[in-house]
């Protein structure tokens, strides 16, 4: 999920704040990934953003995940849409 802006300390983000279209204005953008596992887990995650071209656009902070078994969890990279929608001419 997708939604404008960095989420706000102890508040879920919602569906009805998903957006797919982004302009400049709106800053930066927050990703949420939802993670389970079939078994335990213990791993890092860390989230890149490449453009049409492959070329890496964004790249988060790695993260430590512990999953246990069958309970999903909630991760969220928050990243600047400037370089992502190019700077303007």
């Amino acid at each position: 999920m997708l939604t404008p802006g960095k989420p706000q300390k102890g508040k879920a983000l919602f569906v009805r704040e998903m957006k797919l279209d982004f302009t400049r204005q709106d800053g930066s953008a927050t990703i949420l990934v939802n993670l389970q596992s079939t078994e335990s887990l213990k791993t890092t995650a860390e989230l890149r953003i490449y453009d049409a071209d492959n070329r890496p656009v964004s790249k988060g902070e790695p993260v430590k995940i512990s999953l246990r078994r069958d309970e999903p969890q909630e991760r969220y990279w928050t990243f600047s849409l400037e370089r992502l929608l190019g700077r303007r001419a």
